[in-house]
């Protein structure tokens, strides 16, 4: 009677622990608060024929913070004094629509922060023949041609206004889009569709459309946008480089992501990214416009990968993924990954109905048709995690077509390929080339262990976050080999970031790279140039000091 009397408790309580599905409910995860975005914006041309502009603010600065001890030499080199350039000056260049004229007889001017009476502006002058210079406010203005000259008689002060103009990057290279793509956006069209042609005929039917699509969408959205321009700042930490794009039609502003991060939780590689959709119907249309050419001639294909995605779309409007990849080893490819989305037991049954579609004969045919012999095995639930069952899946892959027989080494390195997939109440958690259990045991934690540097480096609420960890590619490589590659990274310049932020009618995409790894680049390159230019004797024996003079980057 005590043993009957307590199994209703004892079902009751595992039902509370597990859950309707059997697992362990995951804890709650910590989300990002981030603030709005702020997205650096630059100053557009005041006429639609000014087609771009590059700028330096603070050249002389600039080029001290970026080769220490060596700017003074390397001015001297280029005929310069540091006493040459105005300090906090700007130094910038214009181009017109060029109107099919030559790149030299192309409208454009420079507008360069050193005295108008100065040697270094007469040697401008005579390098540039058909030349005028005028003193104007910060400098000098110098109207590179006749062409110049004559836009300048009614958009100097434009001009002069757009170049006094304070600027968000040290260095800044804007481009005017619009009139530009509606001048020459068919031209790229027709470029793209001649390209997208070539090389095609042995491929999947529908691809070389499929591909076409793809360019003319890339075409579209650069038709829509107002403005693109890339941006660069250099501090004592890193090098930031970034591209700020511009819509041409102002939409709201649209909201920071709050998600948590899930990159955490996944072990180091070569590559660790989290990226978060907030709109999967958009995502889906997107791809069914691109690839549903590929399809038309395999009518059940096509019509099982529309339900596929159909599916999927049941999983919720929102979705982040974060994945860890790492390229080389034993297993080739090594990926672990985890997916948070709004109902974990539909999009587990869209991700089965996926696989269900790549075992299918006609996934077969269309891989058969490249020369390709696709195999594929699927066991359910081979054991479980705090609950939940792990799927597996195996693929192997072997070329049939004689004239791809060159591939077949790589097709062994993804053959016996082994996938694990688990649900875990609102995540979906894979495993490639490995055990998924080091993720589920990670997640149920609620603590990730491997935060990345992109969530350090930048401000939280982007849609995407990456790190491409150098040194440890650097090691694969090197075991390959069997040698050293010669470079070893200084401290610090191990990994390099990115981020994605979408503003709405803005976006931007910024890439972090650590102030060790640039010196160490710029000590290379010196170290290069001076081996090149020193003279040898006789017997080929260069008696000069090997690697940069004393004060340089390290190499």
């Amino acid at each position: 009677m005590q043993i009957a009397r307590s199994v209703p408790s004892v079902v009751l309580a595992s039902a509370l622990l597990f859950g309707c599905s059997g697992g362990k409910k995951p804890p709650s995860l910590p989300q990002s608060q981030p603030a709005p975005l702020a997205i650096p914006t630059l100053s557009e041309p005041a006429s639609k024929d000014l087609w771009g502009y590059a700028k330096i603010k603070d050249p002389a600065a600039l080029a001290g913070r970026l080769f220490g001890p060596l700017t003074q030499p390397l001015l001297l080199s280029m005929g310069l004094s540091p006493t040459d350039l105005k300090p906090g000056g700007v130094a910038s260049l214009y181009l017109w629509d060029p109107q099919d004229k030559p790149a030299l007889a192309a409208p454009s001017a420079m507008i360069l922060p050193i005295a108008t009476a100065s040697d270094r502006a007469q040697e401008l002058s005579r390098a540039f023949p058909d030349s005028q210079r005028m003193e104007v406010p910060g400098g000098t203005l110098f109207a590179l041609n006749a062409a110049t000259q004559a836009k300048l008689t009614t958009q100097k002060e434009p001009l002069l206004k757009l170049a006094a103009a304070p600027s968000p990057f040290d260095v800044v290279l804007y481009a005017y889009l619009d009139p530009i793509m509606q001048k020459h956006g068919q031209t790229l069209r027709d470029l793209l569709n001649k390209a997208s042609a070539a090389g095609q005929q042995q491929q999947l039917p529908g691809t070389q459309e499929s591909v076409s699509k793809l360019f003319g969408q890339i075409v579209d959205a650069m038709t829509e946008l107002q403005s693109a321009a890339i941006g660069a700042n250099l501090t004592d930490k890193a090098l930031e480089l970034s591209v700020v794009a511009e819509q041409k039609v102002q939409t709201p502003r649209s909201q920071p992501h709050a998600v948590p991060d899930l990159v955490s939780f996944l072990p180091p590689a070569h590559l660790r990214v989290q990226w978060n959709t907030r709109d999967m119907q958009k995502f889906m249309d997107f791809y069914m416009r691109t690839y549903a050419p590929m399809f038309e001639s395999q009518p059940p294909l096509k019509e099982a990968m529309q339900t596929v995605l159909r599916e999927w779309q049941k999983a919720g409007s929102k979705m982040s993924t974060a994945a860890s990849v790492t390229i080389g080893g034993e297993q080739f490819v090594q990926m672990t990954s985890i997916m948070k989305v709004d109902d974990g037991k539909a999009a587990m049954q869209a991700m089965k109905n996926g696989f269900k579609l790549l075992q299918g004969p006609e996934a077969k045919k269309s891989w058969e048709k490249l020369g390709i012999e696709m195999q594929s095995s699927s066991t359910p639930a081979v054991r479980k995690l705090h609950g939940w069952p792990v799927d597996r899946y195996e693929y192997s892959y072997k070329i049939v077509k004689p004239d791809l027989q060159q591939a077949q080494e790589m097709f062994n390195k993804l053959s016996n390929m082994k996938m694990e997939v688990a649900q875990v109440g609102n995540y979906l958690l894979f495993a490639m080339g490995d055990s998924v259990d080091a993720a589920v045991n990670a997640l149920m934690t609620g603590k990730g262990a491997f935060p990345t540097e992109a969530t350090k480096r930048f401000p939280a609420g982007g849609s995407a976050y990456i790190d491409v960890d150098l040194k440890r590619i650097l090691e694969t490589l090197e075991k390959q080999t069997g040698r050293p590659l010669g470079v070893p990274l200084p401290q610090g310049a191990e990994i390099v970031s990115a981020a994605a932020f979408d503003g709405g009618s803005s976006s931007q995409y910024q890439l972090y790279v650590p102030k060790p790894l640039v010196d160490m680049a710029l000590g290379v390159l010196i170290s290069n140039v001076q081996s090149r230019s020193r003279p040898s004797d006789d017997f080929g024996y260069d008696p000069g000091p090997m690697g940069p003079p004393s004060g340089a980057p390290p190499p």
